[in-house]
């Protein structure tokens, strides 16, 4: 799209020659139908200047004006510009708010999703801690009544030891119809 470099230097109040300048040193691009894009004169001269109405005639009122007369009118056109700058600002500044406290909402609730994440996983660690301990403490009291079993056992049965009659015997065992020999 873009705009034209005659359009360019009337919207910006620069001479083409001006802007040959800044494309010839990079510093403006064109694009590939030779316009050029208005980003890239607002990023190299600001914001366009506002157009300042030229009338080819004057009315036989304005022509019987006095001069001061004439100098309040610019004035007042002036002003009236500066206002219509100053509410444009303050619109951008007003935006901005709105942005800031969207900005700010959506970075509390993240916050306070991950709370609750973190405070879900902490319950989760700590249940799991407590069933680990469920499942350490029955282990330990099996540990202790083993050695108390095997001090039993010794006492009562003493220690088989087979014959050799009895190791030379092979094993029968049955799985189904087959019999098995060890």
């Amino acid at each position: 799209m873009g705009i034209t470099i005659t359009r360019a230097s009337e919207d910006w109040n620069i001479s083409r020659t001006t802007i040959y300048n800044k494309i010839n040193s990079g510093k403006i691009s064109k694009l590939e139908n030779g316009r050029i894009d208005p980003a890239e004169m607002s990023r190299v001269f600001g914001q366009p200047k506002p157009k300042v109405e030229k009338r080819k005639y004057t009315s036989k009122n304005e022509q019987n004006l006095h001069p001061l007369t004439l100098e309040k009118m610019l004035i007042e056109q002036e002003l009236q510009f500066k206002k219509q700058s100053e509410q444009d600002l303050k619109d951008k500044i007003n935006e901005y708010k709105v942005r800031t406290e969207r900005a700010e909402r959506r970075a509390e609730e993240a916050e306070r999703r991950a709370d609750e994440r973190e405070k879900a996983l902490l319950n989760q660690i700590t249940n799991l801690t407590e069933t680990m301990k469920l499942l350490k403490a029955p282990s330990e009291q099996e540990q202790e009544e083993q050695p108390k079993q095997t001090e039993e056992s010794n006492h009562k049965e003493p220690i088989k030891q087979n014959t050799k009659q009895e190791q030379e015997k092979p094993k029968k065992r049955r799985f189904g119809f087959l019999k098995i020999f060890d």
